[in-house]
């Protein structure tokens, strides 16, 4: 997931994809503890994703409001 295109996503739309990336990540977990998934770094760059909306989050909540 790019900056950019975080930049333009809507709160709820952020929200949403927050939770589903989690989702991700807990199921990623699963599966590397169970040896069906052999590609750890997923684990990684998943938790670098919620970390940008997160980010994103954050500033739109330290905006003012217009």
């Amino acid at each position: 997931m790019e900056w950019k295109e975080l930049q333009t996503t809507s709160a709820a739309e952020l929200q949403r994809r927050l939770q589903e990336q989690r989702e991700h990540l807990r199921d990623l977990r699963f599966r590397v503890s169970q040896g069906t998934e052999k590609n750890v770094s997923a684990i990684r760059t998943t938790r670098l994703a919620i970390s940008r909306i997160l980010t994103r989050l954050k500033q739109l909540e330290s905006q003012p409001t217009k």
